[in-house]
């Protein structure tokens, strides 16, 4: 026997009540649309406010309404944190930012390598400039009439 929950009528959500004595959206067992609870609803909620924060649910195969994960702030399809509407799979930006963080340390470190060989470099070239000097502007040994290198050894 159908019986229409009597708050509903205006809605016009039709309940199947075991017994037929029993009315009104606290004793329907099968609703027209969902069933949140004991009431017949048009459809699941999706961000009441509740005591702490606001309340989403989704639809079971079933048409009950059952409460998304905790985390869920949009609402969602499903029981699980993935079933979350407005959450994306992070894995590729993590390993994205994973791959950029570390060419970015290679880069830094063949920078560093660079500054450090460069720097030997000019040092090198600096001291072999100044010998050169020390050479030239002191005596010049001869051999034979040959001038002969000097070098000094540090």
């Amino acid at each position: 026997m159908v019986i229409v929950c009597t708050e509903e009528v205006a809605a016009g959500v039709l309940c199947l009540s075991p017994p037929p004595t029993l009315q009104g959206p606290d004793h329907c067992a099968k609703c027209a649309h969902f069933k949140d609870g004991p009431n017949c609803v048009d459809k699941c909620p999706d961000g009441l406010q509740g005591a702490h924060s606001f309340i989403f649910k989704y639809a079971e195969a079933n048409n009950e309404c059952r409460p998304c994960h905790v985390n869920c702030t949009q609402g969602c399809v499903g029981p699980r944190i993935q079933d979350c509407v407005g959450m994306i799979d992070r894995t590729p930006l993590i390993a994205a930012g994973v791959i950029g963080g570390l060419f970015v340390v290679v880069i830094v470190a063949l920078g560093v390598a660079v500054y450090v060989r460069r720097k030997s470099i000019k040092k090198k070239r600096a001291l072999r400039r100044f010998l050169e000097t020390e050479v030239s502007e002191g005596p010049e040994p001869r051999h034979r009439g040959v001038r002969l290198p000097v070098y000094r050894v540090l």
